[in-house]
């Protein structure tokens, strides 16, 4: 499976990591031109230091081939631009979770599917 994670941070890298583990073909997307570098020492060059936001760069890094695309950015209303421009590439995608009321008033109004494993508590 083909998976591009946009976005770096603690949850990109780590889902990156363990999709790798997994045998997974991964692709993570920053826009921090340091911490792509970072992340490309730590578990090899399969970064493309660009923003997922721009719908160029989504498609340069295999958008419309992905089997899913995870927007985990640490910004919601990217993670929403993001989601959205991979749905227009016929791409399965999701979000990282913000509180729930927001990602309904949030989400309410598009035609953006969010997934989630984040449990109400």
């Amino acid at each position: 499976m083909f998976v591009l994670v946009v976005g770096g941070g603690k949850v990109g890298y780590y889902l990156a990591k363990e999709l790798i583990e997994s045998n997974h073909e991964v692709v993570v997307m920053e826009k921090d031109r340091a911490r792509a570098a970072q992340i490309t020492d730590e578990i090899g060059s399969i970064v493309v230091a660009q923003d997922g936001c721009e719908g160029k760069y989504l498609g340069e890094a295999g958008c419309a081939r992905a089997d899913i695309v995870a927007a985990v950015t640490g910004d919601d209303e990217d993670n929403l631009v993001i989601c959205q421009m991979a749905k227009h590439h016929s791409t399965s995608v999701g979000r990282s979770p913000a509180s729930t009321t927001r990602r309904t008033r949030t989400c309410s109004g598009t035609s953006v599917s969010t997934r989630s494993s984040a449990r109400r508590g």
